[in-house]
């Protein structure tokens, strides 16, 4: 401030009001009286919008100015412009009339305006000597910063950094020339003073924010006046947002618009944090998924997001505002805002100014039950889910749920239970009785004794309307004290007190009714002081967020038990009928209730999933005969007439569950085939089943038909319901080629309605039912032109072995023809098992196929003279019943020919004798292979399934199964789905429910979506109402690419639901739905790019080495002799590769010896060998695994090894998990994968164990889903109970092709240190441009005043 007082500006100081108490208006006047500052450049008004006689005679009294007008329009804002008109101070301050300031507010203030003459505004903060209700009602209030302190902290601060610290509506100081430019202040929104902030900035003016607390107020007593302020406040900036918008319009600088903008979207957490409270409802209660992302990549991306932006928060504004308490203030506030939000933004203009009361008492304490409801009503619902979610967890295999997606989710929900639990304890508003708040400030005091005397002591704290000082002697018990004598700054002022109450250590008087003269003294003394405001350095309620937890829970206990403090502090007890909610017994038997209502949904959940017979019927007796399957097949050898028996189990018919079906006159079965070259001798069905006991005896019966000839009709009596095993005989010239084995249900019970949906009427055929089979074997032709017949045949059930003979020594040429040929078989036979044992030097009693050059041998077999590549088809010598196909060449080149031409050119085979001639092969192209899906386009249905089986037909049907592969190596970006277009029809009829019927869609087993009969909407109702069509034939399903494996199944089962008509329900004999062919699964966003290795791409359809149907970038190494299990081996990966492909492996390179030389670069290597033979290769030499005395190990690895996969991101080596699966394993047998040694852009995979004979099995129990689906990493080991542990413990490689800028998007996704250390850099570059740049704004904000005053 200028030494000259006349360059002092004038100042008038308003104080509005309208319907406040006087008690709590004079205190405020009296300080602003108080101000130190020149009495002719100061006035204060009082600006009176009620018009009442007691507020003139007061100010006639104070000697202030009073000004009233004879409306209220537009509120406080009127009444300031009002005032405007009739005053003429060059400044104008503004006191709400609860605000008290200190001495030294305007000469703190004024001096910017001096120096900045673009100055308009002068804001302070808000300072409130009350508690608030969060500060009253919680346990904890006390501890915890104060709701506001937050924007008055370093929210503020930053707007003043860009000059857009606006009006708050109180203890500011503002230009007259400048409001009067914009025609005084804003009254077209509920806001007026962030309106009018904005407003003045659109016009250049510059504001400032001066952190210091120079005045205080009251604070909103109660729950429901908070909300009502904070509602007000949200309704006001929206309506500036809609009629203002401080992105649009001129006179702004970008921060300026920014901070405004980032003031007003606050106010819309309401509806999100609703969403954030209520989302785990959505999976809880009735299992949807509202994050497309498995739990473990949410964890991935939300983990360190929360755990930096908290830290961070902590860390920046953890004195001003705890963790977890933005969620509390926020989760309060939200049920109330959001309606008034939306409200606003589609009405702006609605609404009007509401006074929030101040000073109020209340005598008893209550719980505000009406400000809570909907978060009772939300918390009910969260308790209901996590009771739901605990149960579902126990159960967890019967729901069929993902413990880890149900985890993540009751941690959700926990969370927000807390969250609202915190909430409704603010909601138990305490009492409130004292009229005046005692400030502890300490004081020179003189106590005048009526005596006379006076005894000096120090004051202990002081307030409006009495003092407690120390008692200085025991020698006054008995006198009066009739003044007390308080020194401010070594001022006297005497107020006349009478005692209260007294002690040994302290005296409380309560002041007398006092003069305006002297109640303004008081004034200056209790709330008049510079420092009376400043915070305590003592204080500190700095922020730890275990602490802060901590607090939370505190503050949710003190709902259900009152605090020490309180119980204390509590005078009089407070009836239970005036707080519903007081005492431990209404709390618990709330929490009793939501706990019964929790667990009724959830048993509710459970009986009606063990009300389905198809559940429950697992519960039933097992019966006491053994399970038959196919791998215990009881094979008896052919002595003679070539004649042998065999049990086939029901799962070699494909049933891969029991057969179940339900309802009267209802039916189902199972189909079979057996070879075109055998014929029937013997048969006999052996049934395993049980069914309902509620079935009638007598009545109830179950046909067995096959071919549609009867068996045998079955007697259900309820007394072997749980368990009946029935053995059939069966006429074998009822036994065809193609056969249907089918039951029929005719049977009753006592309920009244036995028709065809009746679930009390069921029967369940066991999968261990088996057929057995004498069969003998028939001679056919000799001729070519049947081939892959006799050796392969598509009727043949169970494992289809295909004995390969070769000569006792064996060359690269000769495997690779093998292969060649094994890889064919392996495509025609597609889902059948074929294995090929293999002969040395010997025939078979079988068909065989033989590959032999001339200067080879085979024992019992004539070598004829061989003229070139040819093909010959003879008569066993050992059986004539049986053949031998001879592939021939004199060298390997023409033995490879001969191979090729077999399975290149089967249309054009015939005869018993076939010249091969050299075929020209166009080369292939990487992922072309006939059975994967394209990328290029999308795949309509009719190109994967025949038209026929894209229809259901009955009541009663199987899912239509949509079969098809792809690579696996496809990549999608997150955020990428696939488009799954289905086109469908359900049948016509009124006996067809429309409303429950749906089309049920799941990829995998896993349920992707219901598809309804009707359209739904608005638009589909009217047009309904018109009598018009509204059939929906067509729908679009975003599939999660995670859901696409290397093998996929798309499932589509119509769900039939008739209409209830009563016993007499009427089906149609004939109803069908259908997937029409044009339905498409587009593929065509994918780029095809992963890492590898990853054993499950092998063991699912062999990739990488299929990445090329016929496997011309592919080697296959061999020992330097192998023995006959590497050579079955090898032909049976051949096959499954060629099943996978639809392609043979013409390319493929087959050679002995485990050698490493570069004529392997640019290929990837299949290795099949055991220890001792891989032991003494160089393949191991650069991968993490060693050959070890006979037994697989991990390499030791230094810890600059292990700090470079950290700083390569390689963060999931699971090297120790790898090393005690080994270390703990018996017989070793697995598969293991690494990067090649001769090129670091290929991959090995390696198929090997202790001991050779091992090596036939370990390939069988690939072959069996369960198994198979437990492979992934690059080390997999299975026991001889075919479990499996997999880990992966060496380094990863790029595999695929992207354009370079997703690849380095990839990259760094792939490798978060690098993307971390490169941000980190950039953020310090950036920090080091912009750092003097924000100083020398910092400086200039200083030079130009609004930083004078900090």
């Amino acid at each position: 401030m200028p030494d000259d007082i006349a360059l002092w500006p004038t100042v008038d100081v308003y104080i509005p009001t309208y319907n406040e108490s006087l008690d709590v208006v004079k205190d405020t006047v009296l300080a602003a009286q108080n101000i130190d500052y020149p009495p002719e450049k100061i006035r204060v008004y009082i600006l009176d919008d009620g018009r009442r006689a007691e507020f003139g005679a007061f100010a006639v009294e104070a000697g202030v100015g009073y000004i009233t007008r004879d409306n209220n329009n537009h509120a406080k804002a009127g009444n300031l412009n009002n005032a405007i008109t009739m005053t003429s101070g060059e400044l104008i301050c503004i006191f709400d009339c609860d605000h008290v300031s200190t001495r030294a507010f305007l000469q703190a203030t004024v001096g910017a305006f001096i120096k900045d003459k673009k100055l308009a505004l002068m804001q302070t903060p808000h300072y409130f000597y009350s508690p608030d209700p969060f500060e009253r009602n919680l346990t904890i209030g006390d501890e915890i910063p104060r709701e506001g302190e937050l924007f008055y902290g370093p929210v503020q601060k930053g707007n003043d950094f860009w000059n857009a610290a606006f009006f708050c509506g109180s203890c500011a100081v503002i230009r007259r020339s400048a409001i009067e430019e914009i025609g005084g202040f804003a009254v077209e929104t509920v806001t007026e003073d962030a309106h009018t902030a904005l407003k003045l900035q659109r016009r250049g003016w510059n504001s400032a924010f001066l952190a210091l607390p120079l005045a205080a107020g009251l604070a909103t007593e109660r729950l429901a006046l908070h909300i009502g302020q904070r509602a007000r406040w949200a309704r006001g900036m929206l309506q500036i947002l809609r009629l203002d918008n401080p992105l649009f319009g001129r006179g702004l600088s970008l921060p300026q618009r920014l901070c405004y903008l980032n003031a007003m979207l606050h106010f819309l957490f309401s509806l999100p944090r609703i969403v954030f409270l209520t989302a785990p409802l959505c999976y809880l209660l009735f299992g949807q998924n509202i994050i497309d992302a498995s739990p473990e990549m949410i964890l991935a991306y939300a983990l360190p997001h929360l755990f930096f932006t908290t830290y961070t928060n902590s860390r920046l504004q953890g004195k001003f505002r705890h963790t977890f308490w933005g969620e509390i203030y926020e989760a309060v506030l939200s049920f109330h805002l959001v309606l008034p939000t939306i409200a606003t933004l589609v009405n702006p203009r609605k609404g009007k100014f509401n006074v929030t009361e101040k000073g109020g008492l209340l005598e008893n304490g209550y719980f505000d039950y009406d400000m809570v409801k909907p978060h009772l009503f939300t918390l009910v619902l969260l308790l209901c889910g996590f009771l739901s979610g605990i149960v579902q967890l126990i159960w967890s295999e019967h729901y069929q749920v993902e413990p880890k997606v149900l985890l993540l989710n009751l941690f959700w929900a926990g969370f927000s239970c807390i969250m609202l639990f915190a909430s409704v304890a603010v909601a138990r508003e305490m009492k409130q009785v004292r009229q005046t708040v005692r400030l502890d400030v300490s004081l020179p005091v003189v106590l005048h004794l009526e005596t006379g005397h006076t005894l000096k002591t120090k004051s202990i704290n002081l307030s409006m309307g009495g003092a407690s000082v120390q008692t200085v002697s025991s020698q006054i018990d008995n006198e009066k004290i009739v003044d007390i004598e308080i020194y401010l700054n070594q001022v006297p002022m005497v107020f006349p007190v009478e005692t209260l109450y007294r002690d040994d250590e302290s005296i409380r008087f309560k002041f007398k009714n006092l003069p305006v003269a002297q109640r303004r003294e008081l004034v200056k003394v209790v709330m008049g002081r510079a420092d009376a405001w400043l915070p305590n350095s003592t204080e500190s309620k700095e922020n730890n967020i275990f602490s802060s937890i901590w607090r939370v829970m505190r503050a949710v206990s003190g709902l259900f038990q009152e605090s020490i403090k309180n119980k204390n502090n509590r005078a009089n007890k407070v009836s239970q009928r005036s707080r519903p909610l007081s005492g431990w017994r209404p709390r618990l038997a709330l929490l009793v209730l939501i706990a019964i209502s929790a667990v009724i949904i959830s048993n509710q959940a459970l009986s009606a999933a063990l009300d389905n017979p198809a559940t429950s019927k697992q519960a039933a007796v097992q019966p006491k005969q053994p399970a038959v399957n196919a791998a215990n097949t009881a094979a008896v050898p052919a002595p003679a007439f070539n004649i042998r028996t065999q049990v086939f189990g029901f799962e070699d018919f494909g049933l891969k569950e029991d057969l179940y079906f339900y309802g009267n006159e209802t039916s189902a079965g199972v189909t079979f085939k057996i070879r075109g070259d055998e014929f029937v001798r013997l048969a006999n069905l052996k049934l395993d089943l049980n069914y309902s006991d509620a079935l009638l005896e007598d009545e109830s019966f179950l046909d067995v038909m096959l071919n549609g000839q009867l068996l045998q009709t079955i007697e259900l009596s309820p007394f072997n319901a749980k368990s009946l095993q029935v053995e059939i005989p069966i006429p074998p010239a009822l036994v065809l080629g193609s056969n249907n084995l089918d039951f029929r249900l005719n049977a009753k019970t006592l309920q009244q309605c036995n028709n065809v949906l009746s679930k009390d009427i069921w029967v369940n055929v066991a999968k261990r039912s088996s057929l057995v089979l004498s069969l003998q074997r028939l001679a056919v032709s000799t001729d070519l032109a049947r081939f892959p017949e006799p050796f392969f045949n598509s009727g043949a059930m169970g494992l289809v072995k295909v004995p390969i003979v070769l000569p006792l020594k064996t060359t690269s040429a000769t495997l690779t023809s093998s292969a060649i040929v094994a890889s064919y078989i392996g495509s025609v036979a597609q889902y059948q098992t074929v294995t090929f044992p293999v002969i040395r030097n010997s025939l078979p009693a079988d068909n065989a196929i033989v590959f032999v050059m001339p200067n080879e041998t085979i024992s019992g077999l004539p070598i004829p003279p061989v003229q070139g590549p040819e093909l010959r088809l003879i008569e066993n010598p050992v059986n004539p019943v049986y053949k031998l196909l001879m592939v021939m060449g004199r060298t390997p080149e023409e033995l490879k020919v001969a191979a090729t031409h077999l399975v290149t050119r089967t249309s054009s085979l015939t005869g018993t004798y076939v010249k091969a001639e050299q075929l020209q092969q166009n080369a292939r192209k990487p992922y072309d292979a006939p059975r994967w899906a394209s990328t290029e386009q999308p795949i309509e249905f009719g190109e994967l399934q025949d038209e026929e089986r894209l229809v259901s037909r009955g009541f009663f049907h199987p899912p239509i199964e949509v079969n098809f592969t792809v690579s696996p190596d496809l990549f999608f970006w997150e955020r990428e789905v696939i488009p799954l277009t289905i086109k469908y029809n359900f049948p016509e009829g009124q006996w067809l429910n429309e409303q429950k019927s749906t089309l049920d869609v799941s990829l995998n087993n896993q349920y992707l979506t219901s598809l309804p009969v009707n359209q739904s909407g608005l638009w589909a109702s009217f047009n309904s109402l018109l009598g018009r069509d509204i059939r929906q034939e067509q729908a679009q399903i975003e599939i999660p690419p995670y859901l696409l494996y290397g093998e996929n199944k798309l499932s589509l089962f119509y769900n039939f639901v008739a209409n209830d008509t009563g016993c007499e329900l009427e089906l149609p004999a004939e109803s069908a739905g259908r997937i029409f062919e044009n339905s498409s699964i587009d593929l065509t966003q994918a780029k095809n790019f992963t890492q590898l290795p990853n054993l499950s791409f092998f063991v699912g359809v062999g990739f990488p080495f299929t990445r090329y149907a016929d496997l011309s970038e592919t080697v296959a190494l061999l020992p330097v002799f192998p023995g006959n299990e590497e050579i079955q081996t090898l032909l049976e990966v051949a096959a499954r590769m060629g099943e996978n492909t639809g392609y043979p492996a013409l390319g493929m390179d087959v050679k002995t010896g485990l050698t490493v030389t570069s004529g392997l670069k640019n290929h990837d290597l299949l290795v099949i060998s055991n220890f001792k033979d891989l032991d003494e290769s160089a393949l191991l030499e650069r991968s993490v695994f060693d050959v070890h005395k006979d037994r697989m190990t991990i390499k030791s690895f230094s810890w600059f090894d292990r700090s470079l996969w950290f700083l390569q991101g390689d963060w999931d080596r699971e090297v120790k998990t790898a090393n005690r699966i080994l270390d703990s394993a018996h017989k070793v047998q697995g598969l293991f994968s690494f990067v090649s040694p001769v090129d670091s852009d290929r991959v090995v995979v390696l198929l090997t164990a202790e001991k050779s004979k091992q090596l036939p099995q370990l390939l069988h129990s690939l072959a069996k889903p369960l198994v198979s689906s437990q492979v992934h990493g690059d080390m997999a080991l299975l026991d001889s109970q075919g479990h499996v542990r997999s880990a992966r413990a060496g380094e990863l490689v790029a595999s695929g092709d992207m354009p370079w800028h997703m690849e380095v998007r990839w990259f760094f996704g792939q490798h978060v240190v690098f993307m971390v250390i490169g941000l980190a850099l950039a953020a310090f570059l950036g920090a080091l441009i912009l750092f003097p740049l924000l100083s020398a704004r910092a400086q200039n904000r200083l030079k130009t005043g609004s930083g004078n005053n900090e």
